[in-house]
């Protein structure tokens, strides 16, 4: 799926999905009903003594477990086959019973199959943050984007709370020569200092109680893809000099343990700080700062691209109707109004709550 694609064309990308799962929901079920009925005229007809001459010995219809069915024949007295052309008639419908039984048996496992990718399509598509905006604010930073996209040097991206800058940092890796590799997220204000480091570093066994084995960290997790770390202005001091040390040589030692690891990542991180004046305070590393700013990225407040509100509103608002599978809300001109005139301090955060 092209990610650019308007919600317009979001939209009919689903129905078409949708269409085709339910279409083969229903070739699914003609399918099964052949291979049922084949199996049973087998089943019926083979063992039966009535239709086959007495001097045979048994003739057996093994079915077998994807719904196929083989032929056994026994010899008349033990020392010829059967070769009346009444018999071999017979043995013939039966080879034919089996063929379109077990043909039918593999277009089943295929249309299971594709029934099977299409609902992971579906469920991926529901599940998946969708970069939408046409103001030119908006567009002028996907512009930079799609450039920052071709190169492997660290991002930083800076803005509001709510703005979206974990969406665009995914957007970065999936748009770069690493989409196929790991994609991992790291909020460094949300847990523990100690927590933090291992999380990101991993540790050795026995490295501190509750050690029982040797864990990896993000940085090796992600190897060959893209590590993004969010809040990256509140991590303390110590752990900043680690994360120097990485951009400088791109090696990483777990906690407790001795031996130093080599690993391939792109560093993306994000701050609504000023980290300059986190420097003049004292708060952040100079150093590190400017190995993160290689490519710096401002997104734009939601303030400052208010012809994208309607377009993200009804975004919001058909994403939860298909999340709870109801019809879609419009939006009165009264509420788009008031909608357009909010100053959602919290972005793009605020106004997926209240499309919700």
């Amino acid at each position: 799926l092209d990610r650019e694609h308007t919600l317009g064309h979001c939209a009919v990308v689903l129905v078409k999905l949708n269409a085709r799962f339910l279409v083969n929901i229903r070739r699914l079920q003609v399918e099964r009903q052949l291979v049922l009925r084949a199996i049973e005229l087998v089943r019926k007809m083979a063992p039966h003594p009535a239709v086959f001459p007495r001097t045979l010995q048994p003739v057996v219809a093994i079915r077998t477990g994807c719904g196929g069915a083989c032929v056994v024949v026994g010899v008349a007295g033990g020392n010829r086959l059967n070769l009346e052309p009444s018999f071999l008639g017979l043995l013939q419908q039966l080879v034919d019973l089996g063929s379109i039984a077990l043909s039918n048996s593999l277009i089943l496992s295929d249309q299971q199959n594709e029934n099977a990718r299409l609902k992971q399509a579906l469920d991926s598509i529901q599940q998946q943050e969708t970069i939408i905006g046409r103001s030119q604010a908006f567009q002028a930073v996907m512009r930079t984007a799609e450039d920052y996209a071709r190169t492997d040097f660290p991002v930083l991206i800076t803005g509001e709370s709510g703005t979206g800058k974990e969406v665009l940092a995914r957007e970065l890796h999936y748009r770069s020569r690493r989409r196929k590799k790991p994609f991992l997220a790291q909020n460094c204000s949300a847990i523990p200092d100690t927590l933090l480091e291992s999380e990101l570093f991993g540790y050795a066994k026995g490295a501190f109680t509750g050690a029982v084995r040797d864990r990896l960290g993000l940085f090796e997790a992600a190897d060959g893809g893209t590590l993004f770390l969010d809040e990256i202005g509140d991590m303390p001091l110590h752990l900043q000099a680690r994360i120097l040390r990485f951009l400088e040589s791109g090696e990483v030692k777990p906690v407790g343990a001795t031996r130093i690891k080599r690993v391939e990542v792109r560093i993306i991180s994000a701050t609504n700080k000023d980290l300059k004046e986190a420097i003049k305070a004292g708060q952040f590393r100079e150093d590190l700062f400017y190995r993160l700013n290689v490519l710096p990225l401002r997104l734009p407040s939601l303030r400052e691209r208010r012809d994208d509100i309607p377009l993200l509103i009804d975004h919001f608002l058909r994403r939860e109707a298909l999340k709870l599978g109801i019809i879609p809300k419009k939006l009165s001109k009264r509420a788009l109004a008031y909608a357009l005139d909010h100053p959602w301090k919290g972005n793009i955060r605020e106004l997926e709550n209240f499309a919700k």
